[in-house]
């Protein structure tokens, strides 16, 4: 995955995407499996990467047939896929029973 090539990059993803199953976890109601929870921050992760790269390549001031080129190749990046993998790897968070 191309993420984790800059480790700086892959650290900020992964603390990003423990974060968001912590909250998730946190918010979610008591009939929600752990695969409902790991589903709904993968998707909300996925979000976050999207807009993220989305954000950066506008901030390259592209213009003409580079940046249509460079939406292209975004549209065709699979974010479920990456932050289902990002979330898979993490440990479920351990749930107080107050």
């Amino acid at each position: 995955m191309w993420i984790d090539n800059d480790e700086g990059s892959l650290d900020m993803w992964r603390e990003r995407a423990t974060e968001t199953l912590e909250d998730v976890c946190n918010n979610a109601s008591d009939d929600e499996t752990a695969e409902d929870r790991r589903q709904e921050a993968a998707y909300q992760v996925a979000n976050m990467l999207k807009a993220e790269f989305e954000e950066g390549a506008e901030s390259l001031g592209l213009t003409g047939f580079w940046v249509d080129l460079v939406n292209s190749a975004l549209s065709e990046v699979d974010w479920n896929a990456i932050a289902e993998a990002m979330v898979a790897n993490l440990e479920m968070p351990v749930q107080d029973n107050e």
